[in-house]
């Protein structure tokens, strides 16, 4: 199958790229030093996506709202955040360090900039005595006894300020763009949704405003060629979430419907946004924004993007729509562009999986594609007990600064006992680290549990993994690793 539309060279405002490949906001968390500044962890993790042909990288969330937004810091004011808030000259230099890197290869590269977390963060800096903060009086999603209380409109303005002067920092920072973190209820859409913006005085009770502000103040601050990209979730799907008596209970009946969703997008794009990518749901429907391993392959492509982009055409409106959720398989992010639903793909856990995804698609060799099994261990699992991002599937994601493979200089003969996922994986490493292997199995096929585990239809992920570890195998037995079956 030909990818023709993957890589058509297009544009986004003013930037350049050199095709419709566009890597998700991931990864920045405990990729920083104390102060913020960008690690060689996070630069090498960028470069490898970089080299591997993805034609443009956003960061993940960078807060804007240290100092207002309790939940963003930790101890002694540290955070698991990078920071390009300030003036701190020491800081920017890690930022241009990593613009650099990835420049060499043609990738582009966005920072995300989030107003923060709001309800959905840590409950932990009210047990020392500081006091939360959200759009309205909302509930600590973690810990619903801990009350979140509004934001003053003055600190709001100070949040749109800062945007301001992050966006500026990041432009001189080498970036090609800023990404506006406007989705799944952090900060940013509990200020632009009904769900949690209940003010009935001052600026900020207009539900839009603040989500205009932003924009304005980052094109005012950077000038209007400096593209912006809007994440917003086109609907948070509460109501089709949870059944109609839950969503008024706890809900009060209220969310952004896609109606709303599209009318939001055309008026942030009056204010200046150049692209839209656009998913569905938030915190409390954790599985819309994070398609766990279930969910078919381009789960809302057309009810999302292709809904917006068709608006978009009907309205006149020249805004770029980026499609996002469970992209990975070659043949779906094709007829995505093909049909008219989206002007990008968006990859995120693909991309984890599989730094070289695109080369490996533009090149031909889509059966090498190592696939995300979607089972969300290392991607999410890990920074949430205290890590940073990783993958099950691929060893060294997270690690690229650290983990090298390298040729022995001592050879070994090698047995390695069973052809599970791990035999295979520890086979095929010491076989390409330059050892005499011999893998040994039992049955008469590799793959061990994975058989069990993908027998069930929802489970195409599984299977998928399983196939294309059949093929890297083969590939090697080729080039001499030897598998002995039934013994």
């Amino acid at each position: 199958m030909a990818f023709e539309k993957l890589f058509e060279p297009s544009n986004i405002g003013t930037c350049n790229l050199m095709n419709r490949i566009i890597m998700a906001p991931m990864a920045n968390i405990n990729m920083a030093d104390p102060i913020g500044r960008p690690t060689e962890k996070m630069i090498a993790y960028y470069r490898e996506r970089a080299k591997g042909g993805t034609g443009l990288l956003i960061t993940g969330l960078v807060p804007v709202s240290f100092g207002i937004d309790p939940t963003v810091s930790e101890d002694n004011d540290t955070t698991y955040f990078p920071r390009i808030d300030g003036t701190s000259r020491t800081r920017l230099s890690g930022w241009r360090d990593l613009t650099a890197a990835v420049r060499p290869y043609g990738s582009k590269i966005f920072i995300q900039l989030s107003a923060g977390l709001g309800r959905v963060g840590s409950p932990e800096p009210a047990l020392k005595g500081k006091v939360l903060r959200s759009s309205s009086f909302n509930k600590n999603f973690y810990v619903p006894q801990i009350p979140h209380f509004p934001l003053s409109d003055r600190k709001i303005r100070k949040i749109v300020k800062s945007f301001g002067q992050c966006a500026v920092n990041a432009k001189v920072s080498g970036f090609d763009g800023v990404q506006i973190h406007g989705h799944e209820g952090y900060l940013m859409d509990q200020l632009t949704s009904d769900p949690w913006n209940r003010r009935k005085i001052g600026r900020y009770r207009n539900k839009f405003q603040f989500g205009i502000d932003v924009v304005k103040e980052i094109k005012k601050s950077c000038g209007d060629d400096f593209p912006i990209i809007y994440r917003i979730d086109l609907t948070q799907a509460l109501e089709e979430s949870y059944g109609k008596d839950i969503f008024k209970k706890q809900f009060r009946g209220k969310e952004r419907k896609i109606e709303e969703g599209l009318e939001f997008c055309k008026v942030l794009h009056e204010a200046g946004v150049d692209a839209f990518d656009v998913d569905k749901g938030c915190y409390d429907n954790w599985f819309w924004p994070h398609p766990p391993a279930y969910f078919d392959d381009a789960i809302y492509a057309e009810e999302l993007a292709g809904r917006l982009r068709s608006y978009f055409q009907k309205e006149n409106i020249d805004a770029k729509v980026i499609a996002v959720g469970k992209l990975g398989k070659p043949e779906f992010a094709e007829k995505v562009l093909d049909n008219g639903w989206a002007d990008y793909v968006m990859l995120g856990r693909p991309l984890l999986a599989d730094p070289y995804w695109t080369k490996k698609v533009k090149d031909g060799r889509v059966k090498e594609i190592i696939h995300c099994i979607g089972d969300q261990e290392g991607c999410i699992e890990s920074f949430k007990m205290g890590g940073h991002i990783c993958c099950a599937v691929n060893p060294y994601a997270g690690f690229e600064d650290s983990k090298k493979l390298i040729r022995t200089d001592v050879m070994k003969r090698i047995a390695v006992i069973g052809a599970g996922p791990a035999g295979c994986e520890a086979a095929m490493t010491a076989h390409k680290r330059g050892y005499d292997v011999t893998l040994f199995e039992k049955t008469d096929h590799i793959g061990g549990q994975l058989h069990f585990a993908g027998k069930m239809m929802i489970k195409h992920d599984i299977r998928r993994y399983l196939e294309n570890l059949q093929f890297q195998l083969d590939l090697l037995i080729e080039d001499g690793l030897k598998v002995e079956f039934n013994k």
